[in-house]
């Protein structure tokens, strides 16, 4: 397994996050975050809806009537807070059902969050990857959004085709989900990360689903031409149809130093983020804002100065471990969860409902 290379200014974090209901056995995952100047690996609040929906529907990726493991793909996989759940819930020898076959991908030309996908794997009990050990059900490897390459001399992992000729031999031979946390970030990357999830919807396996989140951080931004031309069509999740409760995410005020002041303002912000969701919500509601808002001509300069200021947040601390923590809940109420599919699929494939 790769091993991170020791560096005098990279920090690292150890957060646990701990999933439970009354449908499934609680579970630990352990993230590992990378403090870095240059680039964040970061659990941000995206990946916490994406996650609490994989787990509130595990049937939906595990197989119980077939020998045949479902192909679970991760686009821009960060810190795999997904994948790791997933692992974590489903990978047990005591399991009644097939576990998935895991496949976590990030930017090739960044091995580091590669290998620190790795070590999370190992500090959640999985200690060896596909194909090294071939009975594993987990893989990791660099997959760049546009990339239809096969395996060269030059490119020796390969693009997307090389990624579904390698899966030919898993399971069925197809992928059934892709999953993706704020994959909806840097514009730039919009349709190349859409041409991608088209070949696999349109090409690969018309019944396979794109399930994403992402955080509405500008109204102007819109990929509705996008799903158009790349022959897709979506619809949001309203977070009562996953019991997603927020309030898990808030931070409460717990330094006794603190000015009273401080933790009343404290508690107003989670009450106005909490009740936004609520006014917002509706298990009905298809409207998308990343798709039904229009574009306008400061688009581009809005999303430049949202991004900078997302990107720039700085996290104190060497190797810890903590308990997550979200803020006051303004950023994880503007997340979204869409359910993006091959058009003509979308009522025929979002069936989940009845799991």
């Amino acid at each position: 397994m790769a091993t991170l290379p020791s560096a005098p200014h990279l920090r690292r974090e150890c957060k646990h996050y701990l999933f439970a209901s009354d449908k499934h056995l609680p579970v630990t995952v352990k993230v590992l975050e990378l403090l870095d100047p240059d680039f964040g690996l970061y659990v941000w609040p995206s990946s916490l809806v994406l996650a609490e929906f994989i787990y509130h529907h595990l049937r939906l990726f595990t197989t119980s009537n077939s020998t045949h493991p479902k192909v679970i793909l991760e686009l821009g996989a960060g810190t795999a807070l997904p994948t790791l759940l997933l692992a974590r819930c489903t990978q047990s020898p005591r399991s009644a059902s097939i576990p998935p076959f895991l496949i976590a991908t990030d930017r090739p030309e960044v091995p580091r969050i590669l290998d620190n996908i790795c070590e999370a794997l190992s500090a959640n009990g999985i200690a060896s990857l596909y194909p090294e050990a071939p009975l594993s059900h987990v893989m990791v490897r660099g997959l760049g959004w546009g990339d239809f390459s096969l395996a060269s001399d030059r490119h020796p992992q390969g693009g997307l085709f090389q990624l579904l000729k390698d899966v030919s031999g898993i399971g069925s031979g197809k992928i059934d989900f892709i999953l993706g946390s704020d994959t909806f970030y840097n514009p730039p990357d919009f349709e190349p990360l859409l041409a991608t999830v088209s070949y696999i919807l349109c090409h690969h396996n018309p019944e396979s689903v794109f399930l994403t989140t992402y955080q509405d951080r500008s109204a102007k931004r819109n990929i509705d031409h996008l799903l158009q031309k790349w022959g897709l069509e979506a619809r949001v999740i309203p977070w009562d149809e996953f019991a997603f409760d927020m309030s898990k995410y808030i931070v409460q005020n717990d330094d006794d130093d603190e000015d009273q002041s401080d933790g009343s303002m404290e508690d107003e912000n989670m009450d106005q983020a909490t009740s936004e969701v609520k006014d917002n919500q509706s298990p009905k509601a298809s409207r998308m804002p990343l798709v039904n808002y229009s574009s306008g001509s400061e688009s581009d300069e809005m999303d430049e100065d949202l991004e900078e200021k997302d990107g720039n947040r700085e996290l104190d601390g060497d190797m810890a471990t903590s308990p997550h923590r979200m803020g006051d809940g303004g950023a994880i109420s503007s997340v979204h969860l869409l359910w993006i599919c091959k058009q003509g699929q979308l009522w025929r494939s979002y069936s989940f409902r009845s799991e």
